[in-house]
């Protein structure tokens, strides 16, 4: 190029070029400002359990400590949880008994540093226990409430027919108390093991040392006390009692609070209560469990021990209609309560087909 010298049109590109790549890492570096950037993206905890099982107001004050927004998934059916867990990976989640022995047994859950929840230690001993049914070791889920199983009954129909409130499976299952009842009815819910161990407490029966006759014999109870009701296995007998159309079930402290929510939203001069039967009863247990793939661990802590806070745990479990696991008022009566599920296999089997023959049993 005639006119031109070379090395000083070198320079010139190359500085061309080095301005270019500054000024391209200057774009890169600064984001567009209708794309949010890395750092603003959201900061989420996951958590699994079921629907309406925490304060509407409980996540409030962990969001605002810890920045972190808590997504909150839920399933209505224990049946659900290994498709929901499908949808993680969760950060924590809320599980009955049976869906933690569950887990554990996949090996899906990590172990817990008991050192890390420090309000760990506000559990009641005797609901510990208990969940030791799923978790031997006591190494994977910490109790987030419980319910007693026992009878729902109507307080204007059952005491006059019976002479008084019921305190004991007899109650229910004793085709002589049945006949008092004919005329407001009893039925039974579609709750195969509370409905084994009822039996079972009522003749004595201890669910942890079963033996193949308990079985039968449990089966024989029910399979008479069915000809005396109005329903057997029905899938809602809390809201017969509620529309007043029956008047004694089996179920828990909180189904019973909530047929009475529901007669007073229908109008019905009904009053609903709950009985814990002198010779106990199963129990269901609800565990915090954090999954071996949780994205953030140390955050699952502190969102679990935030949760075991004792005003935080109350409400939440006065929510879920449970008991909360740092409320104990009768010791006795605990001991006399089973674990619900907690079955070996060849007698969960065995359950299972003798409930399959009462209850399509004409």
């Amino acid at each position: 190029m005639r006119g031109k010298n070379p090395a000083r049109l070198s320079s010139t590109l190359a500085l061309a070029a080095w301005a270019l790549a500054v000024a391209g890492e200057a774009v890169a570096q600064t984001p567009a400002p209708f794309v949010p950037s890395a750092t603003q993206a959201p900061k989420v905890v996951r958590l699994l359990a079921y629907p309406e099982f925490f304060d509407p107001h409980a996540f409030e004050a962990f969001e605002q400590a810890t920045g972190y927004a808590v997504a909150y998934d839920a399933y209505s059916l224990s049946l659900e949880i290994p498709d929901k867990w499908k949808d993680g990976p969760y950060d924590l989640v809320a599980l009955p008994g049976p869906a933690l022995a569950k887990r554990i047994a996949a090996g899906a859950l990590a172990k817990l540093d008991k050192a890390r929840l420090p309000r760990a230690s506000g559990v009641q001993g005797a609901v510990a226990q208990k969940l030791n049914a799923y978790d031997p070791a006591g190494a994977y889920g910490i109790v987030f409430g419980w319910a007693p199983y026992g009878l729902i009954y109507d307080t204007k129909k059952v005491p006059e027919r019976l002479g008084g409130a019921p305190d004991s499976w007899s109650a229910l299952l004793d085709v002589r108390s049945l006949r008092k009842l004919a005329d407001c009815g009893a039925a039974a819910p579609n709750a195969r093991d509370a409905m084994f161990v009822a039996a079972w407490r009522l003749i004595g029966v201890d669910p942890g040392r079963l033996r193949a006759l308990d079985i039968r014999s449990a089966s024989f109870i029910m399979a008479r006390a069915k000809s005396g009701m109005r329903g057997f296995a029905i899938p809602d007998p809390i809201g017969a009692l509620a529309r007043g159309s029956d008047c004694l079930t089996l179920g828990t402290p909180g189904e019973a609070a909530a047929a009475n929510a529901r007669a007073k939203k229908m109008g019905v001069a009904a009053e609903i209560a709950f009985s814990l039967p002198k010779e106990g009863g199963g129990v269901e247990l609800e565990a915090f469990a954090i999954p071996r793939d949780a994205p953030h661990p140390d955050i699952a802590y502190r969102l679990l021990d935030f949760l075991m806070k004792p005003e935080t745990a109350e409400a939440d479990a006065r929510v879920a209609g449970l008991n909360s696991s740092e409320t104990v008022k009768d010791l006795d009566m605990m001991k006399r309560l089973w674990p619900l599920g907690a079955f070996d296999d060849a007698f969960a089997q065995a359950m299972e087909n003798e409930w399959t023959h009462v209850r399509t049993a004409k």
